[in-house]
């Protein structure tokens, strides 16, 4: 690889994952510990990939009511 080249990211620790959600990391670990986040254990180290974040923001996304008048 040479010095100009760039990768692209694919996990994240859970800090960042809450900082990039703008939740509290104690919450976040809520999901996770809920299933709903799920997460890979490297070591004593969990990772969150960013195809679970996308995942879990894509699942939370509220789909709005048109009312009826």
């Amino acid at each position: 690889m040479s010095d100009s080249s760039t990768v692209a990211r694919v996990v994240f620790s859970p800090r960042e994952v809450a900082e990039m959600l703008g939740i509290a990391p104690s919450t976040l670990y809520c999901y996770m510990n809920a299933g709903e986040v799920p997460s890979l254990k490297v070591g004593g180290r969990r990772f969150i990939s960013l195809s679970a974040v996308n995942a879990f923001v894509d699942a939370s996304r509220v789909v709005p009511v048109e009312s009826v008048a």
